[in-house]
């Protein structure tokens, strides 16, 4: 006879059999796997885990990692990650402000495909500029072909191409004229199987005249021994204050959330982008400098503004006395609103260190 439940193995009705505590267990932010201990005890989950389920369990207390990264941010370290179709991921407290991650294994599009990639390259976000710099002549369809003409230069500088791309996030200020003229561009680019990809639509891009703007992520396969953790590059020359490309090479990941120009008391300067972006950078510093990182490591960040006039006039210039001329990848939205009315504008950023 076949046993199909554990009702028949045991004799127990559903109704007598006592339930699992749902109770969840205290412990540090930290991905767990069964057995795990922390240092309030062992830790528990209400049911067994499936294959490649992930969760976790977070607490509000400070946490010191076992990478030696002590953070009141709480900073998380990231092991054993293992991909998924459908993660099941439970937290118990609203997002920190930073988690950290060794590479990743990486599910694409729908089915998962297993992936421990070394070495990956961040593109910046790429318009549909001219060589010469002012924006191509012809809508959508020109600037999508002029984004995915210089996307494939970035790619191929770092010695791959659209093959190799794993995310693609792409912006645009008219969605139906994207899915007229510039999806079959874009399906085209990456020989009609496109990678995960997120199209978000924005107020607004960097220049009135632009109407597409593309980010990538892309795989490049084993690390190399003689290589900087970073190596940050541009295949045009135009004055940018940015890099086209950047190579993580190995190291860690920081993810950290997006930062606005409130101060650590809450309070803000309304109605000035310029004072809100020095907050919000100065709040970034914070955090890479717990992580034990600069400026310098970071790879790629993403700038969501909602006057794009006053960043120009006001946020760009302490965006460049933050770097040094070392900049990052970057892309630069506009967007109506942001979290509350009065933030003018929030920085989010991934940074790397060894």
């Amino acid at each position: 006879m076949t046993i199909r439940n554990r009702s028949q193995a045991t004799g127990e009705s559903d109704t007598n059999r006592p339930k699992r505590s749902r109770r969840s267990t205290r412990c540090a932010p930290f991905l767990l796997r069964r057995n795990r201990t922390c240092r309030e005890g062992p830790i528990s989950f209400p049911r067994p885990l499936r294959p490649n389920a992930l969760r976790w369990r977070a607490c509000n207390k400070p946490w010191k990692c076992d990478s030696g990264i002590s953070s009141r941010l709480r900073y998380t370290v990231v092991s054993n990650i293992q991909t998924c179709a459908r993660p099941n991921i439970h937290a118990t407290e609203p997002p920190c402000l930073g988690r950290i991650s060794p590479p990743l294994s990486i599910c694409l599009g729908g089915a998962p495909k297993n992936m421990s990639p070394k070495r990956l390259l961040f593109t910046s976000g790429m318009t549909g500029r001219s060589p010469d710099g002012p924006v191509v002549s012809g809508g959508m369809a020109a600037q999508s072909r002029r984004v995915f003409d210089r996307l494939s230069a970035v790619l191929a500088h770092a010695g791959t191409d659209f093959s190799g791309v794993i995310k693609q996030n792409a912006y645009l200020t008219n969605p139906d004229e994207f899915n007229s003229s510039g999806l079959p561009i874009s399906l085209s680019a990456f020989n009609k199987r496109p990678p995960a990809t997120s199209d978000i639509v924005v107020s607004c891009l960097a220049d009135p005249e632009m109407c597409i703007e593309v980010e990538l992520v892309a795989d490049l396969g084993g690390s190399l021994e003689d290589s900087p953790l970073l190596t940050k590059y541009s295949v045009e020359y135009q004055g940018i204050d940015y890099a086209q490309g950047v190579i993580v090479n190995g190291g860690r990941l920081i993810f950290a959330a997006g930062q606005v120009g409130n101060r650590p008391d809450g309070s803000f300067d309304a109605d000035d982008i310029g004072k809100q972006t020095e907050q919000a950078y100065a709040n970034i510093k914070d955090i890479l400098q717990t992580a034990g990182a600069t400026s310098a490591n970071l790879v790629r960040e993403t700038m969501w503004v909602r006057d794009m006039e006053g960043w120009h006039a006001e946020g760009a210039p302490v965006r460049a006395g933050f770097y040094r001329n070392d900049f990052p990848a970057a892309t630069l939205l506009g967007v109506q609103k942001l979290a509350q009315p009065e933030y003018l504008v929030e920085i989010e950023i991934v940074a790397a260190v060894p």
